[in-house]
């Protein structure tokens, strides 16, 4: 029973916070007066990010109070690049930021399969100025289908997840002095695609809303180590939390036997899961509990 021992208080506080910030980053992608820099060369030397387990890549700088201000995609060849630009403000709840002070937040970036989505979680970031132009320029790439914030799943902390039509082979630099973190991507010969159907692990889908909020947080602190854990959009834009993609039913039964089930406090099962049969290269039907 320890294990599974939840505080309400810090529980109930660490939603209000993430709800106000999923506010913020998901319907707060307004126009504003914002000049894109031109392209130069990067002239310092590019950092690596430490490879962690399960194609997980970590990088950045401890830190608060970043925006990401700018959002790009260039072309070379059959390579394409996505750059995105930080900057650091004194105080995040103003319009006043320095452009001269940049720094590459704290970030992590997942690789995951059927579809390929390539998962950022960016810690520190407090604006998210540049969700306006990933419409725009998602359109420009042969290679992306969609790109969108996704809720936070603490304080001081953002997603993005960037969809892909097909695999993808991808590299990431980092340059911390100019706040540049650049990502390189083309597509995979060697990755096959595989297009048969897959098993998932989820949950209903739902809109952008305290319970929801809740429920992904509650996912998130206990089953991150989840192999396939994504919190991801459905084909009608509804959000849900995707626990493990399996290539056979009996798989997805075994693990879905395997995880705790969490209660609310009227002795009701607070977060049902189930089992969706779908081709591997679609996004998850709606469904929402009846």
């Amino acid at each position: 029973m320890g294990d599974h021992m939840w505080s309400p208080k810090k529980k109930q506080r660490n939603i209000f916070v993430l709800i106000i910030l999923s506010a913020m980053f998901i319907a707060g992608c307004t126009a504003s007066d914002r000049t894109v820099p031109s392209s130069v060369e990067i002239a310092e030397e590019a950092k690596q990010p430490h490879r962690l387990e399960d194609r997980t890549l970590e990088g950045g700088t401890i830190t608060d109070g970043t925006n990401l201000r700018f959002f790009t995609l260039s072309k070379n060849g059959a390579e394409e690049e996505i750059t995105l630009t930080f900057d650091i403000y004194p105080d995040y709840e103003s319009k006043d930021y320095v452009t001269d002070s940049h720094i590459v937040p704290r970030y992590y970036i997942h690789y995951t399969e059927n579809p390929a989505i390539l998962s950022f979680d960016i810690v520190g970031v407090r604006r998210f100025d540049a969700c306006e132009s990933f419409a725009a320029e998602a359109h420009k790439s042969e290679y992306i289908a969609d790109i969108y914030p996704v809720p936070p799943l603490g304080d001081s902390s953002a997603g993005l997840n960037i969809i892909f039509k097909r695999n993808v082979i991808y590299e990431v630099k980092e340059y911390s002095a100019t706040g540049k973190l650049v990502i390189t991507f083309s597509e995979s010969a060697e990755m096959e695609q595989y297009t048969g159907t897959v098993y998932t692990l989820r949950t209903y889908s739902d809109e952008i809303s305290t319970a929801f909020g809740s429920l992904s947080y509650t996912l998130a602190e206990k089953n991150r180590k989840i192999k396939n854990y994504r919190l991801l959009k459905d084909k009608t834009g509804k959000w849900l939390v995707e626990l493990g993609i399996y290539p056979t039913r009996v798989e997805a039964q075994s693990v879905l036997k395997t995880l705790p089930i969490y209660y609310d406090e009227g002795g009701h099962v607070e977060i049902p899961l189930y089992i969706e049969e779908r081709p591997a290269w679609e996004l998850p039907e709606t469904k929402k509990m009846e």
